[in-house]
């Protein structure tokens, strides 16, 4: 299965994964990534960050991604624009407009070639808001 040909009726039955952590990078600095985030209390990743702020994300087990998704309500989506997934890192620079909470689930792949999804969500903040 190559990347990008999950078919979106198989994401139901592929396991959630919370073994596994993301590293995260903010911003337009390149000073390396932050410590690796975990899975909070319902198994889904919490990234904070502010409007405009572009977003770097990379799994750090021996994963290859397969995939990543956005979830509205009840619907799966393609990745918004602006979002973009290589060499098993996802990076976003959201756009203008881009406020409150996204929610993704990302699908990886192992060495065995069995798959496991992750739920993440993104949460923006205005540019000015204090913290």
């Amino acid at each position: 299965m190559g990347h990008g040909q999950l078919a979106i009726s198989e994401l139901p039955r592929i396991e959630v994964d919370t073994t596994k952590l993301f590293l995260i990078q903010k911003g337009f600095k390149d000073d390396g990534f932050e410590k690796p985030v975990s899975a909070g209390d319902n198994g889904e990743y919490r990234i904070k960050i502010k409007e405009l702020e572009p977003v770097t994300m990379k799994l750090t087990q021996n994963m290859s991604t397969v995939a990543c998704y956005q979830l509205v309500g009840n619907n799966i989506r393609k990745m918004p624009a602006g979002m973009t997934l290589r060499d098993n890192t996802l990076y976003w620079m959201p756009g203008v407009a881009y406020l409150g909470n996204y929610r993704y689930v990302v699908v990886m792949k192992d060495e065995n070639g069995d798959l496991s999804k992750k739920f993440f969500s993104v949460s923006i903040e205005p540019k000015f808001l204090k913290d």
